[in-house]
Parts: C-alpha cells; sequence; structure tokens
C-alpha cells in the first residue's frame, strides 16, 4: 500500500511541475504562482497569507427545542462568516446573519446531522475552520422492551432493548425475588445473564438516557430450573424382518415431554415420529430394507431440552426378505455389514483355473461384535445359492487383515476395535452369477444365519 501512494504522489508531483512550467510560471514570479499544500487545504486563496484559527467548532448534542452554540477563536479584527450543509445536501451555505465567533442554532429534528463552520477574513487573510456536527435527540421512546425469559441453570438467558431518540445509552436494572429496590447490573442495548437458582423469578429493565431525557422500560422475568437430564439411553434394538423395533429412554426433571425422531439410511434430516408423554417408541414392521434406521429421543421441559444417543435398528435378513449391498445387519450377536455388491474375481488373482462354464465370484463381509468383543472369524460360515437355485461351493474365505498384515507387516494393519472383514469366494456357473449369500454366526447362544442379495 505505501508503495502505490508513493507512485500517487510522485504522479501528482510531476503533473504539478508540468503545469507551473507550462502555465509560464517559471522565474521571479513562480514563488506566487499557487498556495502551499497546507494552506490550500485550509482554505487559502492563492495569493493570499494564512490566517490561523486557534480554536475550532465542537461538534454538539443537544435536545430538540434546545439551543446549540458554537464557537470559533479568530484573530483580533478578523471577519467571521458561518456556513451550514444541511442534512442531505452536499454545499454549505452562508447563514444569514451570523457574523461573530459564537453561532446559536436552535435545534429541530431537521437539523440533526447538519455541519457547521466559519469563514475568517482578515485583509488578504482567510481560513475556514474545520466543520462541527449538529446532533439533536428527542427524549427516548422505547421501540422494544425486554422479553420474559425461561432457561436451565449454567445456561445463559439474554434480554436486549432499544430505543429512538438518538444517541441513546441503556443501564439495566435487576430486582430479585422477594427484595424491594432494583440494583444496576450492566450497559448496553442488551445483557446476558448465567442462569442459578437465586435468579428465578429476577426481573430486568433498562433505562434509556440521552440529552433529552430518560426512560424505563418494562420490566421482563426471567424463570430458571434444572434442564431435563437422561438416566437410561435408548438401546440398539435387533429385531427378525418383519417384526416391531421397540426403544425406551428414562429422564428426570419436571414438567417432561419426549419427541422420538428417525433418520433413514438414505436421508441426512431426521423426521419427527411421535411428540408428547410417551417414553417408548414403536417403529413397526421393519423390513431388511430399513435395516440401519436410526432413532433418537429429544426430552423437553420449560427450561430446556437434551437429545439422547443416537441409536438404530438391525435387522436379522431371512431367505424372503434378504438383505442388500452397504446396509447395517444383526447376525446372531454381530453387527454385520456387507460392503458391496458380489463381483466376479479377476483371473490373475491365482486361484486354479475353475473349468469350462465356470468363474469364481466374492463378496466381502465385515463384523463387529456388538458387546464390542473380538470377532472370530471361526465363529462365521458361509453359503451361496447361485442365481439357477442350486446351492454352490464356498472354495474360500479370506481374513483380509490377516493377508494384509502378511504382505506389509503387522505393524500396518490396525484392528483396535476387534472387527474382522472377510472376502469370500464361490465356485459358480458364470449363468448363476448374483444369488443369494447367506452367513451364520455361533458366536451367540445359539445359530443365527442371516441371508443377502447382493446381485
Amino acid at each position: 500500500m505505501q508503495g502505490r501512494q508513493g507512485w500517487r504522489q510522485g504522479l501528482v508531483a510531476a503533473v504539478a511541475t508540468f503545469a507551473l512550467i507550462g502555465g509560464g510560471l517559471v522565474g521571479a514570479g513562480a514563488a506566487h504562482a499557487a498556495p502551499a499544500t497546507a494552506e490550500a487545504a485550509a482554505g487559502v486563496v492563492g495569493g493570499a497569507a494564512k490566517l490561523k484559527i486557534s480554536s475550532q467548532p465542537k461538534a454538539r448534542t443537544v435536545a430538540a427545542g434546545k439551543t446549540a452554540t458554537f464557537t470559533v477563536k479568530v484573530p483580533r479584527g478578523a471577519k467571521v462568516t458561518w456556513q451550514v450543509r444541511k442534512p442531505g445536501s452536499k454545499k454549505y451555505v452562508t447563514v444569514k446573519g451570523a457574523t461573530r465567533t459564537t453561532l446559536a442554532v436552535r435545534a429541530t429534528t431537521k437539523l440533526d446531522g447538519a455541519r457547521y463552520r466559519a469563514k475568517a477574513v482578515k485583509g488578504k487573510a482567510r481560513a475556514t475552520s474545520s466543520s462541527a456536527r449538529l446532533t439533536v435527540v428527542t427524549k427516548p421512546r422505547f421501540r422494544t422492551s425486554p422479553a420474559a425469559a425461561t432457561t436451565a441453570y449454567g445456561r445463559t438467558a439474554s434480554f436486549k432493548v432499544s430505543a429512538s431518540g438518538g444517541s441513546v445509552s441503556y443501564t439495566w436494572y435487576r430486582k430479585l425475588a422477594g427484595a424491594t429496590k432494583y440494583t444496576k447490573v450492566g450497559t448496553g442495548s442488551k445483557i446476558s445473564v448465567t442462569a442459578t437458582a437465586s435468579l428465578d423469578g429476577a426481573r430486568y429493565r433498562a433505562v434509556a438516557r440521552n440529552a433529552a431525557g430518560s426512560k424505563t422500560s418494562r420490566s421482563a422475568v426471567l424463570r430458571t430450573g434444572a434442564a431435563p437430564r437422561i438416566t437410561t439411553q435408548p438401546r440398539i434394538t435387533v429385531v427378525d424382518a418383519g417384526a416391531d423395533a421397540v426403544f425406551s429412554v428414562a429422564a428426570a426433571g419436571e414438567g417432561l415431554s419426549y419427541t422420538w425422531q428417525t433418520l433413514e439410511v438414505d436421508s441426512e434430516t431426521w423426521r419427527t415420529v411421535s411428540t408428547g408423554a410417551g417414553t417408548t417408541l414403536t417403529v413397526p414392521a421393519v423390513g431388511a430394507q430399513r435395516s440401519g434406521l436410526s432413532v433418537r429421543a429429544v426430552v423437553t421441559n420449560r427450561y430446556a431440552s437434551v437429545t439422547s444417543e443416537e441409536v438404530g435398528v438391525l435387522v436379522r435378513p431371512t431367505a424372503t426378505d434378504p438383505g442388500s449391498p452397504a446396509l447395517p445387519y444383526a447376525v446372531g450377536d454381530l453387527l454385520g455389514l456387507w460392503l458391496d455388491k458380489a463381483e466376479i474375481l479377476d483371473p490373475e488373482l491365482g486361484y486354479p483355473a475353475p473349468g469350462d462354464g465356470f468363474t469364481y465370484e466374492s463378496a466381502v463381509f465385515m463384523a463387529a461384535d456388538l458387546a464390542e468383543k473380538p470377532v472370530s472369524p471361526s465363529s462365521l460360515t458361509f453359503a451361496h445359492t447361485g442365481a439357477d437355485g442350486t446351492a454352490y461351493e464356498v472354495v474360500d474365505v479370506v481374513d483380509v487383515f490377516e493377508a494384509l498384515a502378511e504382505a506389509f507387516g503387522e505393524e500396518s494393519v490396525v484392528n483396535e476395535v476387534g472387527l474382522v472383514l472377510l472376502m469370500v469366494v464361490v465356485k459358480v456357473p458364470t449363468g448363476a452369477h448374483g444369488g443369494q449369500w447367506s452367513v451364520t454366526s455361533t458366536s451367540g447362544a445359539s445359530p443365527s444365519t442371516a441371508y443377502f442379495d447382493l446381485c
């Protein structure tokens, strides 16, 4: 920025020099060709000496109907003329009869924002004072009064006001419940307080002041209390395909209401499905395609609201209502997730030639224990029915994490949460690609089988 200003100053100097020379003002008369920069800024006419104004007029703020006084101090014998630039105008005009060093102006609202300045002349010397702004105010009137507030202990309550009149300042006062007097608690158009039990029932009001007077707002009461507290969070619910999923929540606090919300797997918007006093939510007839549906409860009272943990529905897919790719499902006591559709394997992966009309098909399965225990691959067995309805052999189950550890070193594979990631390979006729996959888990009290359509 300094470089750019220096470039401009140099250009201005060059133009000024060119103008002086081009105008024939070189030589003995050049010293009187133009006023110095400081003199020009002070309003000195070319060839005139500078007149010193030793005291400039000052801005004034007065009430409408009162008198505003502007004063300048100039050398003895100097003649003074006052000028005004009214609001909305770009030009200064002479104030008739204003020839003294003091100017008295009767303030009206139409003059709010007007600017006044003085011109002084003594012989050939002259100068123009700086301008002074006139601010005209009226007695404050509240446009917005503080509104009552209700909030929980530890949270912030705010009160705000606004008043007309111009140049208004605000002072806040509070009277505690049971008290007889208000005490000062802050300034500004807005005040914020941290809710405590001792502030329940306190009243707040503001006093607006300016040069024309003051006005007191209506008072607003603050109510404080305990926010709801969730004592029992809803839990992940595992159901068979087509069964109802039931969630429950428990909370402590006065005057509680409950709002249940759901989030579909392919959505980013929570949808309210139940409001009122119900501490339970039933999601009826959950099919495999809604497995992974998220659920939460919002518990509210007059002071605040609190949101529960987000939990979900896990469905055990059946042969008649199979699961689909990229959705979470329950497989026994496990949370299972098929990562992608079944694919035909690349022949270069090293499996023996499948024979004429056959190919290798694979799917990837990831599982985690709902109780956060490590998952043993040996607890999972897989089966496959091709698109032609025939059961085909599972020729390989690859532990992906173990394979990565062997290929790149154990330190390169981080599996701290006990996940298992398996690639399952089957040998099927080319025309039987797709079909239905199944996995059986023996991790629980009894074996459980889930079915998946990965076409």
